[in-house]
């Protein structure tokens, strides 16, 4: 089940914020802002038990990588805390954890190009060392980059994704590839080694049950399927729905029994 940061923990790309890979695009009024109305940040304690009530037994937990270091070598370790917090409630939970390194953001002092800049793979390197001297003992395994393939072509070719660029099939493939060769590196860490998944496919939540059923049936092959996702977010980067929902002064289960079942 995946928690997925940019898109529902509230708080980036606005005055005094955190900001990411769209934050221009953002000013600009080009994509919307991630702007929940509940920022998940503090709040992760009180939705990770719906985890095991909805029948799922781990989650996928974002690591915004822009709020852990909103400036190079700048580093919050108020954030690194919340985050430790929430991966320990979860190990309480018996819970499997899984830490992702990016997903659709990164930090915009990386720049919109970053997986064609040279330096990148040192940095994502670095910050994989950082997380893992913090929270590795909080996490069964890291996923380094959620969709490398949907980066490169989102970004380089459709222009969906930050650079924004279309028809660059040249440089989409380069991206490619330079993610490729950063997930290598970071899988070779020493503190790491052995616990780098990239064997998974993620799965939307989706109604009625029986499409849900017929997506998670048609999963061959692979060590872990993510459930996208347990709360829903708002923002270019979001999901099209979760499975709990705030209302009023708490949290609740807002899924039909086809689709409760779909997940048991």
């Amino acid at each position: 089940m995946t928690l997925d940061g940019y898109s529902v923990e509230g708080g980036f790309d606005g005055p005094g914020l955190p900001t990411t890979v769209f934050a221009a695009a953002v000013h600009l009024g080009q994509v919307a802002a991630p702007t929940p109305a509940v920022p998940l940040f503090q709040h992760f304690a009180e939705v990770l038990p719906f985890v095991q009530e909805l029948g799922l037994d781990g989650i996928s937990l974002t690591l915004e990588w822009a709020r852990l270091e909103p400036r190079a070598d700048d580093i919050d370790e108020a954030a690194y805390a919340v985050y430790a917090d929430a991966l320990r409630a979860a190990a309480a939970q018996g819970l499997f954890r899984s830490a992702l390194l990016v997903r659709d953001a990164w930090p915009a002092w990386l720049g919109p190009e970053a997986w064609l800049m040279p330096w990148t793979r040192e940095r994502v390197v670095r910050h994989a060392e950082r997380v893992a001297e913090r929270l590795g003992d909080l996490v069964d395994n890291l996923v380094v980059v959620a969709d490398p393939e949907g980066l490169a072509h989102g970004g380089y070719v459709a222009g969906t994704r930050p650079p924004w660029r279309r028809r660059a099939n040249e440089d989409a493939r380069a991206a490619a590839t330079s993610i490729a060769a950063i997930v290598d590196d970071v899988a070779a860490l020493p503190a790491w080694r052995g616990r780098v998944c990239t064997s998974f496919r993620e799965i939307p939540v989706v109604s009625p049950g029986t499409a849900l059923s017929t997506a998670l049936n048609s999963v061959k092959g692979v060590e872990q399927i993510h459930i996208s996702s347990l709360v829903a977010g708002t923002g270019v980067a979001a999901g099209s729905r979760g499975l709990v929902v705030a209302r009023g002064d708490g949290w609740y289960v807002d899924v039909s029994d086809d689709v409760r079942d779909a997940l048991r």
